[in-house]
Formats: structure tokens, C-alpha cells, sequence
């Protein structure tokens, strides 16, 4: 009995006890469910579990590849992307002249 009574007393630990403050609460960009992101600082979270970052990353890996696979993009354009290069725009093979 002892042992649950801990337990919920650490629950009630984590309810805000000020009725000023309240918990402000985001969208999963993976998801969409609603959850109070970390407080401890970093980057703003925007997944609300390492599960829907993971299947984002997955995602996004697969589009890129999809991508490269159909010619819409190049290795140097994504390589420019993540560095802080100026984007100049290349022309592509297939592009018409006027």
C-alpha cells in the first residue's frame, strides 16, 4: 500500500500546484497528437516521441531517395542545402530555352 501511495504522491509532484501556471502543449509534426514538450532546453521538440521522429527521418530519407531515383534532384543540390552556400540555380538538361 505504501508503495502506491508514493507513486501517487509523485504524480502529484508533476501537477502544477500555481493556478497561474499552465502547460503549454504542442502538435506532433509526425502525429498531430497534442503533447507538453520538454523543459529543459535544446532544440524546440517537435515529435512527441522518439517513435514519430524516427518515422519522419524514415520518411524523409525515402522521399530523398524517391527524388534522386527520378531526376528531380542532385546529390550537389542537397549537399548545398545543408551548408551555408548561396543556392545558385543550375540548369538542368531538360530545361527549355526560350
Amino acid at each position: 500500500m505504501s508503495a502506491r501511495r508514493n507513486l501517487t504522491a509523485a504524480r502529484l509532484r508533476e501537477v502544477p500546484t500555481d493556478a497561474h501556471e499552465h502547460t503549454h502543449q504542442t502538435i506532433c509534426a509526425w502525429c498531430s497528437r497534442s503533447f507538453a514538450p520538454r523543459r529543459t532546453g535544446g532544440r524546440p521538440q517537435r515529435f512527441c516521441s522518439e517513435r514519430c521522429r524516427r518515422a519522419n527521418e524514415k520518411a524523409m530519407r525515402e522521399w530523398a531517395q524517391g527524388e534522386l531515383a527520378a531526376g528531380r534532384v542532385t546529390i550537389a543540390e542537397i549537399k548545398r542545402e545543408r551548408s551555408s552556400e548561396p543556392v545558385v540555380a543550375i540548369p538542368r538538361p531538360d530545361a527549355r530555352h526560350a
